[in-house]
């Protein structure tokens, strides 16, 4: 819709006129000036108007072309064609006595914008013209309008993604997108947002975002991000869906988390560690878990839960000696920490027992993970020691207590089974035996 007549200032818009008749280009430069106060320049050929549209209006291109279709030189259709393959934004109103001589479709073809037939009057003119200034003025709005836009978007501090929502599709993204990730700009264009998380992220993300896609807006906090160069950062991702009459899209924000994230975890990793183990210790276990669940619920990650038990550990102490005990202890913890990855946690539960809190797996991934623990332990001086695993995979709507009490099950499953093994629980399941899980 164009704005009302009060809140046009078309003083700055610049015309040419061009026609033969000196006395009719001199009528029409004083009536648009006593109207409108534009700018004009008149030339009186068709020659003349391709040099002024080469040359301009004091270092700027004209907005609009009045011109006659017969004249001296170059005129008619093709006055029009060279006339904007100079200058292809200009506004051309056409004047003529000789209606027959051109068909009006051609004229509009060519890219003119309106026909004023001679004789006419300064009503008519008047109406035609100010129709043809209110396109150029709502045209530049628009553009000044895309500038302003273009400027905020690319000098955002945060990466900011403009996706497809109907597919997922990169549309666009900003400048920041080249600091952060180190891809050129327009080099995501047409690429699938997931290209750039991590595999582990894929399901997480989109099940967030068809919740996302209904509620217009939301955040999906420390998502794994892949680099250019294949490291991996750590960004909060906030979304806000913009549907208007002509457009549907979806802007991803990219904030990078990855130093307030390695921050945090310094912090939890002094506070909260256990001396011998260098584990975290039960009272971070207990904020964690509390963590996990809330994230779980938020973000939809699937967590599970391994509690492990060292067997005939009093033995151990009685046979060998505290010093000894300590040694096995020191030394699981450290297998622990090797494998784990960074999303996990590892945890000196108490005494001999030990927990391990899973981020992004399901059961067949976590029983591997207690598997290769087992494996690890079993390398090293054990002195009559192994290890009992339960497991127990996380699932929405349950509290901490309840996921903590299936994997103490779960580890009375396992040490059932003579020691020396893994068992899972998952929830939606009875117990199962590990082979049925494999």
């Amino acid at each position: 819709m164009y704005p009302k007549d009060k809140q046009i200032d078309l003083s700055n818009l610049s015309i040419l006129i061009a026609d033969d008749q000196e006395s009719l280009t001199s009528t029409l430069e004083k009536v648009i000036n006593n109207i409108w106060g534009c700018a004009i320049r008149c030339v009186y050929d068709g020659d003349s108007v391709l040099t002024e549209l080469k040359n301009g209006y004091m270092g700027k291109s004209y907005d609009v072309l009045i011109t006659d279709m017969i004249m001296p030189g170059i005129s008619g259709l093709e006055l029009i064609r060279k006339s904007l393959e100079i200058q292809p934004d200009l506004a051309i109103l056409v004047m003529t006595a000789y209606k027959d001589d051109f068909s009006f479709l051609d004229v509009f073809k060519e890219g003119a914008h309106d026909i004023l037939l001679k004789p006419f009057s300064k009503d008519e003119l008047q109406a035609k013209l100010y129709r043809v200034l209110r396109e150029i003025h709502f045209i530049q709005s628009c553009r000044s309008a895309e500038r302003r836009y273009r400027g905020l978007f690319n000098l955002y501090a945060d990466g900011i993604v403009i996706v497809n929502p109907a597919n997922g599709v990169i549309r666009e993204t900003n400048s920041a997108i080249t600091n952060l990730l180190g891809y050129k700009i327009g080099e995501l264009e047409g690429e699938h947002f997931c290209k750039i998380l991590s595999d582990t992220e894929n399901s997480r993300f989109n099940k967030w975002y068809e919740v996302f896609l209904v509620e217009g807006t939301g955040t999906l906090s420390d998502v794994q991000v892949i680099k250019r160069d294949k490291t991996i950062i750590h960004c909060d991702i906030s979304g806000a869906r913009v549907i208007t009459d002509i457009d549907d899209n979806v802007f991803l924000i990219l904030k990078d988390v990855t130093e307030r994230k390695r921050m945090e975890e310094d912090l939890i990793e002094v506070a909260q560690k256990d001396e011998l183990t260098d584990l975290f210790n039960k009272r971070s276990f207990e904020m964690q878990i509390e963590w996990a669940i809330k994230n779980a619920e938020e973000t939809y990650t699937n967590y599970a839960l391994l509690m492990i038990d060292v067997d005939n550990f009093k033995k151990c102490n009685d046979t060998y000696g505290h010093t000894v005990g300590d040694q096995v202890l020191s030394n699981l913890g450290k297998i622990i920490a090797r494998c784990i990855r960074g999303s996990d946690s590892g945890f000196r539960f108490g005494g001999d027992e030990f927990a391990v809190i899973l981020c992004g797996t399901e059961s067949s991934i976590s029983v591997k993970v207690a598997e290769r623990i087992q494996i690890q332990f079993a390398k090293m001086e054990t002195y009559g020691t192994s290890l009992s695993i339960g497991i127990a995979q996380f699932k929405i709507g349950m509290t901490a207590g309840e996921l903590i009490s299936l994997a103490d099950r779960a580890l009375y499953e396992a040490k059932k089974q003579g020691k020396n093994a893994v068992f899972c629980i998952n929830p939606d399941d009875k117990v199962e035996l590990l082979a049925d899980i494999l």
